[in-house]
This record gives structure tokens, sequence and C-alpha cells, in this order.
């Protein structure tokens, strides 16, 4: 790198009228083809990765990166919700180790034999008691090898798992039924997950107190995000403004008739983001939907990929959203009709119990409260 970084240092000054003209992606490309000039792949590497850098701090959006095209094959699997590990959800319990909120139906956890409320206190022979959160997380992400082996604690009994990570998907819709409602959690918005929905909203009865838990839900298809809208708004309602490069603005409207027309509470947090911020504003619309939680994370844009040739994929901001009433949650995100921040998780009162969620409590008391 010592012998790049003069060439990236002048390339950035040279960038700088480049980024600032009509069309700034396609002038700082054509300087990036100049200097690469004597190596193809190694300094045209380096200097769109240098382009990447100036238009963050250009737009303000730091989402601009570059990819393989493997890479970037990979993201848009990711983005069509396509996964890799044990398929689980958890909550980190500060001393003691890690409790199992979800296990995806027919994921490799649940192959495996992982419970709902486990109690993980070993992963791949090392012991998570007495380790602080961020010890515990740094154990967990450190697990990677094909096979996880987990020590486990049920029922006052410690037993042993083996988990096979397999290939599984985000985009299934998760029913809680719970005192006084029922909690729908979508943890995506990925292949699938606007019909997984619809055939949830069938199944309930009409007057059932419903909470929508988009906690951790960082987005995915708009398409699918548009489309479970479309199951509470009114045909012709404004569900998401995109704008377009150019100025152009295109309104997506709800097509059909509302699946669920009555009352919803939704539930947010700091990484609820992009398209799940855009579900979360055109349901906010109707007026009796309110959000609780904490203020989301402020992700408008819908990046897209510029191939550059020589195996290399540019990530820039090909759109953005705004909600129904044409307002940028952008930087800022949504703020929350009921704020309600989450507690570090203590240990459960007793065997297989889960710990107290406040903000799908105070979801419930609201949902009540109507």
């Amino acid at each position: 790198m010592s012998l790049l970084a003069p060439l990236l240092s002048g390339l950035l000054a040279v960038l700088a009228p480049a980024l600032a003209s009509a069309d700034p992606i396609g002038a700082a490309l054509a300087v990036a083809d100049q200097v690469a000039g004597s190596d193809p792949h190694l300094l045209r590497r380096a200097a769109v990765e240098g382009i990447a850098q100036e238009l963050d701090a250009l737009t303000g959006v730091p989402c601009h990166e570059v990819f393989s095209e493997v890479e970037w094959a990979q993201r848009e699997a990711w983005r069509h919700g396509a996964r890799e590990g044990v398929a689980v959800e958890y909550g980190l319990v500060h001393g003691r180790g890690i409790i199992v909120t979800d296990v995806y139906p027919d994921g490799p956890a649940d192959r495996a034999g992982l419970m709902r409320g486990d109690l993980i206190v070993g992963v791949d022979r090392q012991p998570l008691t007495g380790l602080d959160a961020e010890a515990i997380h740094r154990t967990v992400q450190g697990a990677q090898h094909a096979q996880v082996v987990l020590d486990v604690r049920r029922a006052g009994e410690l037993h042993t798992i083996h988990v096979d990570r397999g290939e599984w998907h985000s985009g299934l819709v998760r029913l809680f039924p719970v005192t006084g409602g029922v909690v729908l959690r979508i943890p995506f918005f990925g292949d699938g997950s606007a019909k997984a929905l619809e055939k949830a909203l069938l199944a309930l009865p009409p007057d059932s107190g419903l909470v929508i838990d988009l906690r951790n839900n960082q987005g995915g298809m708009l398409q699918e995000a548009v489309d479970a809208a479309d199951l509470f708004l009114a045909k012709g309602e404004v569900i998401v403004h995109v704008d377009g490069a150019g100025g152009t603005v295109t309104p997506m409207v709800a097509r059909t008739t509302p699946v669920w027309p009555g009352r919803a509470v939704i539930i947010v947090n700091q990484a609820t983001a992009a398209e799940a911020e855009a579900f979360t504003a055109a349901l906010r619309s109707r007026e009796n939907t309110p959000v609780v939680g904490t203020w989301s994370a402020g992700r408008a844009d819908l990046p897209e990929g510029r191939k550059l040739g020589e195996d290399l994929v540019l990530q820039v901001i090909g759109q953005t959203m705004r909600d129904p009433l044409g307002r940028s949650w952008a930087g800022t995100g949504l703020q929350p009709d009921v704020l309600s921040t989450p507690i570090d998780l203590v240990l459960p009162a007793g065997p297989g119990q889960l710990p107290p969620d406040l903000q799908r409590e105070a979801a419930l008391q609201v949902i009540r409260s109507h």
C-alpha cells in the first residue's frame, strides 16, 4: 500500500472536480481508467476504492463499496434472503451465555435439536460463563467452523449439541401467540416474505391484537416490502416514493384490497433499516398503526451495482426512498410514537423461559388500550 498511497493522494485531488460534475460517477470512472492504464487490475481497483470513499463523503451515505463479481453475486443472494449459518436468533446474557429467542424452522439449528429458550453456556468448548456481553459476542463471531459444538443448559441439565452450519432463508415470517395479542416477526424482506405474511394474516381472527416486530430487519427487496405493505393499505394509497436519476419520482401504490384493514402496532429499533423503514412509514400513514421502540436506522438509499469490467463492481446509490407524504428519513431514522428502549438481558426465571421483552410488552399495552 505504501506505493499506492501517493497514487491515491493524487487521484483524490483529480477526483474533486470530477465528482462535482453533472455525472460524478461517470467522470470519476474516466479518471480511474486514465490512472490505471499502467496496471489494469491493481491500480484500477485502488482507484475505484478511492472513488467509493469520495462518493461516501460527497453524498454523506457510507454505502459505496467495491466488490468482485463473485462477491457482488453473494451480496445479491443475501438481499434476496439467502443466508448461511445456524439459523437462530439470540440474546446475550451477561455473565451466563446466550439465550435462544427463536429457531428458524428446518434450519441447521432446528434440525440439530436446538430449542427456543435454551441457554448456550459454551461454544466450541469455550465456556461463556463469567464473560461480559462483548466477550460473548466475540466468541460467537469467531465460531465459523463448518460444525459448531454448543454446550446447552435446558431444564437444569447440560446437553452437547452439534450444529452443522448450512444454508437457510431469512424471509420467513414467524408467528408468536402471546397473552393479549399475536406477534408477527418479519426478520427480513427476502423472496417470498410478502406471500408468507399474507398467509399468516389470513389465518388470524380479525380482532387479533396484531404486533409486527421489525427489529433488526435490515431491509431486503423493495418489491417484497411494497407487496407486504399492500396487505394493509387501501387500493391507490401511496406506499413509498422512489427518487431516481434526473429528478424522477415514482410513487409505488397499493394495488389490491387490504387483507388486514384493522389496527396494528409496529416495533422497530436502531437496526430497522431501508426497505423495513419504508414498510413502517407506509403503515404508519394509516393513522391506526403506531410505532413502538427506538429511532430506526435512517437508511433511505437503494444501492445498485455498476459493473466496471475486470471483475470489479462498484456499489452506488441508484435511488432513494421517501414516505407517502414525501418526507425523507435518511440520516435521522423514523421517530417512534412510543419510545421504548430495551434493557440488558437477565437470566430467565425458570428453565425454558425467555427474559422479559420490554419493547414487545409496550407494543402489547398499546394494542390492548384501543
